[in-house]
């Protein structure tokens, strides 16, 4: 994707698709649904993720020497998801559990700002095509990945309840 679009765009999608997964997500009353959405979520947060670390590899390690760019990227990670459970636990404690997703969203619309403002469209290369890309091998293995999921959850809130039979027969009917 890095060749294919500019570091703007990726990075642009990646926070749109972060503050609309955010937005949608308090909303969603159908837990497969609510999976879906996180999953897409996290495909955008690691997408931005991605691209700028890669952005600043050179920065850490001028000659690219992934034994210390990847330990770096972990660290990044996890530690991005210890702050944000401190958060969320804090947010939570004084206020409803939906202030955790209007947060993030106002962090997405900031971060999109400084995008906009901040950078510019620059490409080192020329375009690559998005041809010999297996997007139905992709699609079929997400698809998979969603109804494993679904088929092998344990019950949520009561609204959100729904037989195991049911729950395995749609996850096994989604994956043929």
């Amino acid at each position: 994707m890095k060749f294919r679009f500019t570091n703007k765009t990726l990075l642009s999608a990646a926070a749109a698709g972060v503050l609309a997964c955010n937005l949608a997500a308090p909303h969603v009353t159908v837990l497969p649904l609510l999976w879906a959405i996180c999953f897409v979520e996290g495909i955008c947060k690691i997408q931005g993720t991605f691209e700028c670390m890669s952005n600043i590899q050179l920065w850490m390690t001028p000659k690219r020497d992934f034994t210390v760019f990847f330990p770096m990227l972990h660290i990044v990670i996890l530690g991005s998801m210890q702050v944000s459970d401190l958060l969320a636990t804090h947010l939570m404690y004084h206020y409803h559990w939906t202030y955790m997703h209007w947060f993030v969203a106002g962090v997405m619309m900031v971060d999109l700002l400084v995008i906009t403002v901040c950078t510019r469209h620059f490409r080192i290369v020329k375009k690559f095509p998005l041809f010999g890309i297996d997007w139905l091998g992709g699609g079929t293995n997400h698809g998979n990945q969603l109804a494993d999921e679904y088929s092998g959850c344990s019950p949520g809130p009561e609204q959100f309840e729904v037989p195991l039979d049911n729950r395995f027969m749609f996850g096994k009917a989604f994956q043929i």
